[in-house]
């Protein structure tokens, strides 16, 4: 699962023309302001939870490049360093992760059928639309006919029209008559197992965040935990189109759980046992 999750991965985050590093999408997941109020992440608790094994030179380097491409601020708040992140940061991090995206909240189901006819001269084998629809994850139902949601239409309009202009046919649809396109579309992006992998990290999180009101000091057990469900979080994440949301509404949005996720490492417990391992190694 976690070899077809990193696939996926790689898959949605390289379609960007400037390529994020790992380091830098994991660092925005932390601090990417989830409401209108964003919250402040302790430094010393990035470094520990999710940058674990980052040399510290290393890790103050990634937060200055990300502090100089606006992404986010450092602060000093009750003698405790944090790190809050802008609207540049959500804005980066959505190009992305279309998963963050708000366009899937109110998603239909509707889709795309793009059915190749004759290629253009500029892309005789039509090895770039290839590439497109490979990249945005579309469903390839068989040779040069592919599926896509209807969110990307404006997009390929703008992008992809003035080149393909009477080379592609483009169809709308919601319903099949002879398929079922919802198992199409939960084979292909692997929607049962994206479900599993999110209900058992929000889960988690709730379980955490409880340990956290009721105790005010964890253990190292209790960290490794966190660096864990930290990873299988951005996974998720990183693997999910967006479509998911449609399928299983009970499902907490991306992007709230993110926020779910900001609450338990931003934990003033959590901060408070950061000091004190601080002050054990002074």
């Amino acid at each position: 699962m976690q070899n077809l999750q990193v696939r996926a991965c790689h898959t949605i985050y390289d379609r960007s023309n400037e390529i994020m590093k790992e380091n830098s999408l994991k660092l925005l997941l932390n601090v990417v302001p989830t409401s209108d109020q964003p919250k402040a992440i302790a430094v010393a608790t990035l470094k520990r939870v999710v940058f674990p094994n980052l040399k510290s030179a290393s890790f103050r380097s990634l937060l200055y490049l990300a502090k100089s491409r606006g992404w986010l601020d450092l602060q000093t708040v009750a003698g405790e360093r944090v790190v809050i992140g802008t609207k540049q940061a959500l804005t980066a991090l959505q190009a992305q992760f279309p998963a963050l995206l708000n366009v899937w909240a109110t998603w239909q189901g509707d889709w795309l059928c793009l059915v190749f006819n004759q290629p253009p001269k500029t892309d005789k084998q039509f090895r770039y639309l290839r590439n497109w629809c490979q990249t945005h994850k579309c469903i390839q139902l068989s040779r040069g006919v592919y599926l896509a949601p209807d969110v990307y239409l404006s997009q390929f309009l703008n992008q992809l029209k003035p080149i393909y202009d009477n080379s592609i046919y483009i169809l709308k649809t919601r319903e099949w008559q002879a398929d079922n396109i919802d198992r199409v579309a939960r084979e292909k992006y692997s929607i049962i197992e994206l479900s599993n992998q999110y209900s058992g990290v929000s889960n988690q999180i709730e379980r955490l965040l409880k340990i956290l009101d009721l105790q005010k000091k964890l253990d190292d057990g209790h960290i490794e935990q966190l660096q864990s469900l930290f990873e299988r979080l951005f996974l998720a994440i990183a693997g999910d189109l967006g479509v998911i949301r449609y399928y299983f509404s009970y499902l907490k949005a991306p992007l709230a759980l993110v926020g779910t996720w900001q609450s338990l490492v931003g934990h003033e417990n959590l901060v408070g046992y950061e000091q004190s391992v601080s002050n054990e190694g002074r």
